[in-house]
């Protein structure tokens, strides 16, 4: 099992929401494989194909890879093993 949280800068991209994703993963299996998603602008697309608002700020941007590393040690120091980034 992989456990994905794609990563939005202002919404889910916050340390205190990965370090709580982490303990609560690390609870139930710290063994888990757990992968960060970064935010993907991409998506966009497929709201405006749906004829629907996309609720995130146009201007966002993904997240550096040093930030990416960052948040993978937030997870770490919250007890989750085996974390990584997307490749």
């Amino acid at each position: 099992v992989t456990i994905r949280t794609p990563l939005i800068p202002g919404y889910t991209a916050e340390p205190q929401n990965i370090a709580a994703i982490a303990r609560w993963l690390s609870a139930i299996d710290p063994e888990v494989f757990y992968e960060l998603l970064n935010y993907n602008p991409l998506a966009a697309a497929k709201y405006i194909h749906e004829s629907r608002l996309y609720p995130i700020k146009p201007d966002t941007k993904l997240s550096s890879r040093a930030k990416m590393e960052f948040f993978c040690s937030v997870a770490r120091q919250a007890g989750a093993r085996n974390v990584f980034v997307e490749s």
